[in-house]
């Protein structure tokens, strides 16, 4: 398996949240086979390449904080006063491809939550307040896609250890709408996130273990940002043979967290969101 990361949801009219050093389009969730199938090519001549594929059942928990201010020191509210510090259940489908010494692995999910609170904080963006304790409904979405690609390095005795890299997209959503009045904030950003892939698995072994992890910081007058995904797994062959069917439990923990500060405009605006949580499901290999 290689590192990776993703996610997307879209639900709101949001404006840009993140200010990043290059241009940005949003991709559709309609895009992501067309994005499986542009980072297929990679793996050359896979004429007839094994392929792995399955999903897992996931209990992602949310926390973090969000704050904004026109002028001023920027304070938070956490999720939790925003009532969106909540449990969710997601699946995460996964397709593994290997070709000789490449293997392709292909991931995503996505979450979302609603919520009831109150701001703990005044948060004031492009000219609209929320004042502290104003009562709001909550709304804070994820989603990550990934793709990526590794190559056999090394071997120790029965246990192969694959490296590459990969990308990832990120979607990332807040509305904040006041329970008793008008007034709504709107907050999205989207980003790639480039990956370092590592890979560790024993084709003899019944027992195999993988460690992905998406990384990136990116600091500019106007903003920046600490992105960082994990996802590690354990894979126990349930039933089969080397050359036919096999069919695989997985066992993991998947963590998202990601610390932005920037100026939207007139706006300073700071947060921090992780998302986690484990995850069981059943992979075949054919």
């Amino acid at each position: 398996m290689g590192l990776q990361t993703g996610v997307g949801i879209s639900r709101w009219p949001f404006t840009p949240m993140l200010p990043l050093p290059y241009p940005i389009r949003r991709a559709p969730r309609e895009c992501w086979p067309l994005f499986a199938a542009s980072m297929a090519l990679l793996m050359g001549a896979c004429s007839a390449p094994s392929i792995t594929a399955g999903v897992g059942m996931a209990q992602l928990t949310s926390s973090g904080s969000f704050g904004a201010t026109d002028s001023g020191v920027v304070v938070t509210s956490s999720m939790d006063s925003l009532g969106l510090a909540q449990e969710e259940s997601t699946l995460l489908p996964r397709i593994f491809m290997r070709d000789g010494r490449r293997a392709l692995e292909l991931s995503g999910f996505r979450v979302d939550y609603e919520g009831q609170g109150a701001v703990e904080a005044t948060i004031t963006l492009n000219g609209t307040t929320l004042l502290a304790g104003t009562a709001v409904d909550s709304g804070f979405g994820m989603g990550a896609y990934s793709a990526v690609l590794t190559w056999d390095v090394a071997r120790f005795g029965s246990s192969v250890l694959g490296l590459g890299f990969g990308l990832e997209w990120i979607d990332l959503d807040v509305a904040l709408d006041e329970t008793a009045g008008v007034l709504s904030l709107r907050s999205s950003q989207q980003f790639p996130l480039p990956l370092i892939g590592v890979r560790l698995s024993s084709e003899d072994s019944p027992v195999s273990g993988s460690l992905n992890l998406g990384w990136i910081s990116l600091s500019a007058p106007e903003a920046t940002a600490t992105v960082l995904d994990v996802d590690a797994r354990i894979d126990v062959r349930l039933m089969g043979r080397k050359g036919g069917t096999i069919m695989m439990g997985m066992l993991g923990y998947r963590n998202f967290d990601m610390e932005v500060s920037y100026d939207d405009g007139g706006s300073q605006i700071e947060a921090d969101f992780n998302i986690g949580g484990p995850y069981v499901g059943l992979r075949f290999s054919f």
